[in-house]
């Protein structure tokens, strides 16, 4: 059967980059998400950013991030959403994306 969310929780809404984007090697992709329920704070909520397998960062705010040095070809995205232990549970809160970078 189908997950039940429970939309008062805190969760995480993906929204770029997804699938193919048309930039070049040298220009920055836009990280877009939302945050619903919980605010994000370097000693509270925070979304773990892994690309391609590697954790590059820890975003402690909510504001643009870029994605600079994506070379051409696909790309794993993942975002996560965390509590200072661990990641929040949910169905939308650990989220990957594959993308193309042309």
């Amino acid at each position: 059967g189908a997950k039940k969310m429970d939309f008062s929780l805190p969760f995480l809404t993906y929204n770029e980059p997804s699938n193919e984007i048309r930039w070049t090697e040298s220009q920055p992709v836009l990280l877009d998400f939302l945050i619903a329920n919980c605010e994000l704070s370097p000693d509270g909520y925070s979304v773990l950013l892994t690309i391609d397998g590697k954790t590059t960062g820890t975003i402690t705010s909510w504001q643009p991030y870029y994605i600079y040095g994506l070379a051409k070809g696909k790309h794993k995205i993942r975002l996560q959403l965390m509590n200072k232990k661990s990641q929040v549970p949910g169905l939308f809160n650990d989220v990957e994306r594959t993308i193309t970078v042309r």
